[in-house]
Parts: C-alpha cells; structure tokens; sequence
C-alpha cells in the first residue's frame, strides 16, 4: 500500500508536469514495477536448484577463499 505522504507529493509534482513529461512518468513507474517483479521471479526459478552438498561446497570456498587479504601480494 502507498503511504498517503508519498501519494500526495507525488500527485504534486506530477500534475506540474506537462502531458508528454507525465506520460514519461507512467513509463518509468511502469519499468520500475515490471524489473522489481523480475528479480522475484527470477529467484524463484531457481528456488530448490542447489542441493544441500553444493550448498555447502559453496559456503567453504567463500570462508576459505573470499575477504582475505594477501599482504605480500600485489
């Protein structure tokens, strides 16, 4: 649910906005609810796709691999 504030502000400025400007608005608003949508589905897709053994795998190479700093290196 919209928060009433955020309506109200948005209603504001969006009426100061020419037709053409408010159409690229609407576009926009349009885009940012489809991509938001996406990232859901897309991790929904891959819900269940890592088994329990992989899972593991993964975490160990990032404990042993990951934020570690080679003060000799570079």
């Amino acid at each position: 649910m919209i928060d009433e504030y955020v309506r109200s502000e948005l209603l504001k400025k969006v009426e100061l906005l020419s037709p053409p400007l408010q159409q690229q608005v609407l576009d926009y608003t349009s885009t940012l609810v489809s991509e938001a949508g996406k990232g859901k589905k897309d991790f929904l897709a891959l819900w269940g796709t890592l088994d329990l053994v992989a899972a593991e795998e993964m975490i160990r190479a990032i404990e042993e691999g990951c934020e570690k700093v080679d003060l000799d290196g570079w």
